[in-house]
């Protein structure tokens, strides 16, 4: 069963937020038991980063290895969606072609609060979702109150 731990939620949503103008990207190294355990930020190498990513294969490949060495498996592929929802696009989908066991991880950056979107490719090849986290960032110190 996969579970993003309330840490790693927390992680991801702060990715997300740490360049709100393009789609953010990480693996998620999970236990064989499908918990979160890791979250390897990568590079989205896309030529149009705002309205979708695009990840390096060289570079998901020493991730993955990186993994397997640690004795976890890549068990998620999270991205930011700068101004869509949290659903996957149809490019996002075309993932699961080439990791059809893996769970995709959507934060899209307009909604408040910031929710986290679990989904799964399906016997029929369309997008399931699994589950939705909702989440706070908490406020900065130096930030004063609303």
């Amino acid at each position: 069963m996969f579970e993003i731990p309330p840490s790693r939620r927390l992680e991801l949503l702060r990715l997300a937020a740490s360049d709100p103008t393009r789609e953010v990207a990480a693996l998620l190294g999970c236990t064989p038991s499908g918990q979160v355990v890791s979250v390897i930020p990568c590079q989205n190498v896309s030529p149009r980063p705002d309205v979708a990513f695009q990840l390096d294969p060289r570079e998901v490949g020493g991730v993955v290895a990186s993994f397997l060495n640690a004795g976890l498996e890549l068990g998620g592929i999270f991205h930011s969606h700068v101004t869509g929802t949290h659903k996957p696009s149809k490019a996002d989908r075309r993932l699961f072609a080439a990791y059809p066991q893996i769970v995709l991880v959507i934060t899209p950056l307009t909604v408040d609060p910031p929710t986290l979107a679990c989904w799964q490719e399906t016997d029929h090849g369309t997008a399931e979702p699994l589950v939705v986290y909702q989440a706070q960032l908490p406020r900065r110190a130096q930030e004063p109150p609303a």
